[in-house]
């Protein structure tokens, strides 16, 4: 199974929904500081992780107060926020992070 395409919505610097495709072997994430980067790398931590953690764990990333929150800070309560990961094999929505 092959990562096809990570979409972040709503999480540290990601606001706006953001699609990422990935149509090769071997990935590069670059770009200025500030960017996006770590983000993106967190987002796709947060989503593996969720697949091994419990809710009560998981939440206190997800939660709109709290030091450890991974949401993107001028995002307003109830904004839809999400991890989406779609494989070779289609969508895995066992693992998706919708909040």
């Amino acid at each position: 199974m092959k990562i096809t395409n990570i979409e972040i919505q709503n999480f540290k610097a990601f606001k706006e929904a953001q699609s990422f495709g990935i149509d090769s072997k071997n990935v590069l994430v670059f770009g200025n500081n500030g960017s996006g980067k770590s983000s993106f790398y967190f987002a796709l931590h947060a989503f593996i992780q969720s697949s091994i953690k419990s809710d009560e764990q998981r939440n206190k990333y997800f939660l709109y107060a709290g030091a450890e929150s991974l949401l993107n800070i001028h995002a307003v309560a109830g904004f839809p926020s999400y991890i989406r990961v779609s494989t070779d094999s289609g969508n895995i929505s066992s693992n998706e992070i919708c909040l």
